[in-house]
């Protein structure tokens, strides 16, 4: 019997062309709109290609103003050291390519949740929410970096057991441009590492973590040796605004008790959250982990609240019940209209965005009951 070329059967080999026929489609259309679309995200100018134009022109990263009449750089060095080379090209390249970048993490992230095929319905729905969700479209716009991390928390999490560990390492390292985005999560995947590769593994992520951001500083310090002083001057210059966070607001409103609430908040939240990296698996806990983050890290706003997500989603594609998926589809669209309705409402302070988190928590342990309830409600013995 004549087999073809790919030893694939027909069908199979209908499918493999299909396959590569769109990925070359795409693969035009992306080259296409890096090269041709215009789009200036303002925190990935200020904060990464700046810097990383600075450094390849051998002038320090921190000095954006030798560049820019406005902008103040305040990521930490890792993501310099790690994404300099975007410095060699263009601006509107760069920013054109960091975006398709953080729309390919948004599916990985989508996939990483599911961890199984998912129909494309549910796909395209669960799609829909992520790409609509308002810290979302802000996070996109000003070309931030907490997508990024999470899928790299994401990632060191779910194959801990099976990453090398210097690998590990090095994720970890980059997502300290933001170390805000890891109060929780670094200790956990830490204590997960420990409980199941030991405390050799445990102590040698730590150390290989910190020889990680010492190989990203390299490039910096061959740069501009006095680096670290306009690193220290930016955030000296960076503005102290009213932050959506119960660290920020809590002070605000009841002076030092309110810093006692928030001391007493976030200790409770980080004994829970290690309690979760010890008693469940690592792909399970770095899902909890990510979505309590904004309800006690000390620096964050509105589009960080995008940690929140895959909690989430991973609720929404894992649901039992119908009815489970319609309370959280019908809540989340309630939410998504009342933050829409404030965002133009009028000029308003990133703070007033707090609540955003909390709702999306109340929405998630509601549906968990819902499930628990139908799952113990007793089934009719004779169905009509």
């Amino acid at each position: 019997m004549h087999r073809n070329e790919l030893n694939l059967p027909p069908k199979l080999k209908g499918r493999w062309l299909v396959n590569l026929a769109v990925g070359l489609v795409l693969a035009v259309g992306v080259i296409w709109f890096a090269a041709n679309f215009s789009y200036v995200s303002w925190d990935f100018r200020n904060n990464l290609w700046g810097p990383s134009r600075l450094l390849v022109q051998g002038q320090s990263p921190y000095r954006l103003d030798l560049l820019f009449e406005r902008g103040n750089p305040v990521w930490l060095h890792p993501a310099i050291g790690a994404f300099f080379p975007l410095g060699w090209i263009s601006f509107p390249l760069a920013a054109n390519l960091w975006l398709i970048a953080n729309a390919a993490i948004l599916i990985a992230i989508i996939m990483l949740v599911a961890r199984s095929k998912i129909s494309l319905l549910l796909f395209a729905a669960v799609s829909l929410i992520v790409i609509l969700f308002p810290p979302t479209i802000t996070h996109i716009q000003l070309g931030q970096f907490t997508l990024l991390a999470m899928l790299l928390f994401m990632v060191a999490a779910i194959y801990s057991q099976t990453l090398p560990i210097p690998a590990i390492a090095l994720m970890i390292a980059i997502t300290l441009a933001k170390p805000q985005l890891g109060v929780l999560v670094i200790p956990g995947i830490i204590l997960s590492i420990y409980r199941h590769r030991g405390a050799r593994a445990a102590v040698a992520l730590t150390l290989l973590t910190a020889l990680s951001i010492f190989v990203l500083s390299i490039p910096l310090f061959i740069a501009e040796p006095q680096w670290v002083a306009d690193f220290l001057a930016a955030i000296g210059k960076n503005p102290a605004y009213l932050q959506p966070s119960s660290y920020s607001l809590l002070p605000h409103q009841f002076g030092d008790f309110g810093f006692l609430l928030w001391l007493i908040f976030g200790l409770i939240v980080f004994v829970i959250n290690l309690s979760l990296w010890w008693r469940h698996p690592p792909e399970r806990a770095i899902l909890w982990s990510l979505a309590l983050t904004p309800l006690v890290t000390p620096y964050t706003w509105s589009w960080d609240f995008v940690l929140v997500l895959p909690l989430f989603i991973d609720m929404l594609i894992k649901a039992h019940y119908r009815r489970t998926r319609l309370f959280l589809v019908g809540g989340y669209l309630l939410f998504w209209f009342s933050a829409v309705a404030l965002a133009m409402s009028g000029d308003i302070g990133n703070d007033q965005f707090w609540w955003i988190p909390y709702i999306l928590w109340a929405l998630i342990l509601l549906a968990m009951g819902l499930e628990e309830r139908l799952r113990l409600k007793p089934q009719p013995i004779f169905k009509p």
